[in-house]
């Protein structure tokens, strides 16, 4: 190269510098990989025949990401698949798992769907191998009929049998009746279903995991245990099918006549309303009596104590030496006590539950309640608290028309005045005669009595001249009742 002149390289130099490009790019185009690092090796263990062949890819999320470099026969019936993944692949964590799938139509064959694992485990190293039990394998066509042999199918076609037999004997219309009732089964299968998907967000996702994390428990033993002891109740209802088909003729009966014993119970319910309703009270009252009978239980257990039962005892002695004597004593009270009872039980007891008919003055009350009104009524009118003294006191009015009693014991003839005409005498008046008196009579002997009278006509009535009212006689009685009240 000449100083000041153009800038020419050398010929050979140019010609080394050519053919290292050349041999770069052709190194990268037909072995990417050893300009990316080495690959990283994965065996993974699957149980039975997986399908695949050495070249087949293995995908994460359904991107390639290495393939099968070669296959070996595992230990037992288990396969050994060797695989190589390429540096785009994600880094993998020991709960790593991987399926055969098969791939579409037109690829054909199968691939291994890799998924890495949560990042909260282990990270596996370089030829680390993926046990059996996190390992599945794509079902193939032929193998569920393999498993199909010739007792799997003497037990099918007699199931399908007896469903023909079931459906042809009226199974088919009940089937049919079951359908217009679905409706209404139905729609608390619904309501169910409405609230398990849970109140907020994120429940329903939680109890799929704890769900899946009970799947996933060794429960292989006792699933066993189950289909065998199914097993032996099947059979138990086909060699006693006749019993069977008594049980359920007996059940629909039962079930028929269910809707009138829920009625009978819907009945019943406001009686039990009313029920709780008298027995709340109750029971709000009870905390306070077991309290009560809590404090006598812890009395009485003090009192059985070692060192107060002696003393006890001893200030018991005397009351329990004169109790045969008290028993003895007593025994003929009960003798005058039980007529008594029982007279009051079934002679006086009816009398004063009974209602008197009084026309336009009943009062739809029992004896005993209108006597006690009574009584309040007596009270009332006999307080001295006026300073009038305890007296009854009655009004008096004037009018043409007089009544009399006649002649009563110890008052001789009472003689009122009435503005209106007697309807009638209630009770009948039955003469001087007194009604028998037998003292001795047992009580328990006699009919009940009866408070129910008869009413007779009016007595006859006098009208009172004006004149006679108007008398000295009637003046003063007038001036007496204005000046003394009475």
């Amino acid at each position: 190269m000449r100083r000041g002149g153009p800038l020419v390289a050398h010929p050979a130099r140019a010609a080394l510098i050519s053919v290292m490009v050349i041999a770069a790019i052709g190194v990268y185009a037909f072995h990417p990989t050893l300009t990316q690092g080495s690959r990283f090796h994965l065996t993974g263990l699957f149980g039975g025949s997986p399908g695949l062949s050495p070249g087949a890819p293995v995908r994460v999320a359904g991107y390639d990401v290495g393939r099968v470099s070669s296959l070996e026969r595992g230990p037992g019936d288990t396969a050994e698949v060797h695989m190589e993944l390429d540096h785009n692949a994600p880094p993998l964590y020991a709960d790593t798992t991987m399926r055969v799938r098969p791939r579409i139509f037109l690829e054909g064959g199968f691939y291994i769907d890799l998924q890495p694992g949560a990042p909260r485990g282990a990270k596996l190293d370089d030829g680390a191998t993926i046990p059996l039990s996190q390992t599945a394998i794509a079902v193939q066509s032929d193998q569920p009929l393999s498993r199909f042999d010739s007792k799997a199918r003497a037990d099918t076609a007699t199931i399908v049998h007896e469903l023909a037999r079931a459906l042809g004997g009226g199974g088919a219309r009940q089937l049919r009746s079951l359908t217009r009732e679905s409706p209404a089964m139905l729609r608390p299968s619904a309501i169910v279903a409405k609230a398990s998907r849970g109140l907020r967000p994120g429940e329903l996702s939680q109890l799929i995991d704890n769900a899946a994390a009970t799947s996933d428990a060794p429960v292989t033993r006792e699933l066993e245990g189950v289909v065998t002891d199914g097993d032996r109740t099947y059979r138990a209802l086909a060699e006693h099918a006749g019993d069977l088909g008594g049980t359920i003729r007996q059940a629909d009966a039962a079930l028929r006549e269910t809707p009138a014993g829920l009625r009978s119970v819907d009945r019943t319910l406001p009686v039990l309303d009313r029920y709780s309703a008298l027995a709340f009270p109750v029971l709000d009252r009870l905390p306070r009596s077991l309290r009560s009978t809590s404090e006598l239980l812890a009395q009485s257990s003090a009192l059985a104590q070692p060192d107060a039962l002696p003393r006890l005892l001893r200030t018991l002695t005397p009351t329990l030496h004169r109790l045969p004597l008290f028993e003895e004593r007593e025994m003929p009270l009960f003798g005058h006590v039980e007529p008594v009872s029982e007279c009051v039980t079934r002679k006086v007891d009816p009398v004063m539950d009974a209602k008197l008919d009084d026309g336009a003055l009943s009062t739809g009350r029992p004896v005993w309640l209108d006597n006690m009104h009574g009584m309040a009524g007596s009270t009332g009118v006999m307080q001295d608290f006026d300073g009038n003294g305890p007296y009854l006191r009655y009004e008096g009015g004037l009018s043409d028309q007089t009544v009399s009693t006649g002649d009563v014991p110890g008052a001789g003839r009472l003689v009122g005045l009435t503005s209106r005409p007697l309807l009638g005498v209630r009770p009948v008046w039955n003469g001087p005669t007194p009604p028998p008196y037998a003292p001795n009579a047992d009580c328990r002997t006699q009919a009940v009595p009866s408070l129910k009278a008869e009413a007779g006509p009016p007595p006859v009535s006098h009208p009172v001249s004006r004149a006679a009212l108007r008398s000295p006689k009637v003046r003063r009685l007038l001036r007496r009742i204005e000046r003394t009240g009475r």
